[in-house]
C-alpha cells in the first residue's frame, strides 16, 4: 500500500513539473528572460522581428496558442500579433486591451494593442509597424471610418497556460466537440 502512494506521489510530481516545464507560461517566461525584454517598447520590436504578415493570397492555418503563433504560424494577422505583444507584456506584468476598429459595416477591419504605461494607454500596431500613437491616430491612416471596440486580453486559463498536458487536454476535448 505503501509503494502504491509513493507511485502516486511521483506520477503526481512528474504531471505538475514536467507539465509547468512545457508548458505556454514557462515558454514565455524563458522568452523575456532570455531576450532581455523588459518595456512594451521592446516586445514590439521583438514581435515585429520575429514575426511577419501572412500572404493573404495563400494565408497560413491560423494557430490559437501564442506560442504556436510565434513558433509555427509566424506570419500573423493583426489580431494575432496583438495578442502575441498581450502574452510577452504579460509576463511583464503590464495591463493590456485589445482595441478592435470596427467599420461602418460592424466588422473588425483591424485589431492594435494598447498598454498601460504611466497611467496612460499608448497604442502599438503590429502590422502597420506603429508605436506610441494614440488609437485616434492609428484610425486616421485608415482608408474606412472606425470606431473602437475595447476588449481586455486575458489568454488561456491559468491551468491550461501553467501545464501542458492540461492545454492539450482540453484542445483535444474542444476538437472532439467540433467533430
Amino acid at each position: 500500500m505503501r509503494g502504491k502512494k509513493i507511485l502516486v506521489i511521483i506520477a503526481i510530481l512528474f504531471f505538475v513539473v514536467s507539465g509547468y516545464l512545457l508548458s505556454d507560461a514557462f515558454f514565455f517566461k524563458r522568452l523575456v528572460y532570455q531576450n532581455h525584454i523588459t518595456s512594451p517598447e521592446e516586445a514590439f520590436t521583438f514581435v515585429i522581428r520575429n514575426t511577419g504578415v501572412p500572404d493573404l493570397r495563400s494565408p497560413p492555418p491560423l494557430e490559437y496558442s501564442p506560442r504556436l503563433m510565434l513558433t509555427k504560424q509566424k506570419d500573423l494577422f493583426c489580431d494575432q500579433s496583438a495578442i502575441l505583444m498581450a502574452t510577452i507584456l504579460g509576463e511583464l506584468g503590464y495591463d493590456t486591451r485589445l482595441v478592435d476598429l470596427v467599420g461602418d459595416d460592424g466588422i473588425s477591419h483591424h485589431t492594435i494593442l494598447e498598454v498601460k504605461q504611466n497611467e496612460r494607454w499608448k497604442a502599438y500596431d503590429t502590422l502597420n509597424r506603429l508605436q506610441g500613437e494614440t488609437y485616434e491616430q492609428i484610425q486616421r491612416r485608415l482608408s474606412y471610418n472606425a470606431r473602437p471596440v475595447y476588449r481586455t486580453y486575458v489568454g488561456s486559463r491559468w491551468s491550461t497556460r501553467h501545464n501542458f498536458y492540461l492545454q492539450r487536454l482540453s484542445w483535444s476535448l474542444k476538437s472532439g466537440k467540433r467533430g
